[in-house]
């Protein structure tokens, strides 16, 4: 691919026609977070956290454990499913801390 100048450019993650649906979305999903957009659409939070350790993070148990965003519209299929991994979004909401048990003994 050529830019304005004539100059070749490559194209950065280019889907090919022979590549997964899963790896397409994996790139799709790469190229927004490097754009600053979290894959649920939402602009990325500021600091370190990640979804992995938001309040909104719902595990779905079938054959295999899917995580899903509860602030996220959800298919039940593969394209709304979150990575712990991923930056979070400005929706993270910090795990609320269990409270100690009482010790009755």
């Amino acid at each position: 691919m050529a830019d304005l100048f004539g100059e070749e450019v490559r194209v950065f993650h280019e889907p090919l026609p022979s590549m997964s649906a899963d790896r397409k979305r994996t790139l799709k999903n790469e190229r927004l977070i490097a754009g600053g957009i979290h894959p649920t659409r939402q602009p990325l939070r500021a600091g370190n956290e990640t979804c992995g350790t938001c309040a909104h993070l719902r595990e779905k148990r079938l054959g295999k454990t899917y995580f899903k965003c509860a602030k996220a519209p959800n298919t039940g299929g593969p394209a709304t499913d979150i990575r712990k991994r991923w930056p979070a979004c400005v929706l993270w909401e910090k795990t609320p801390t269990p409270a100690p048990e009482e010790n009755n003994g």
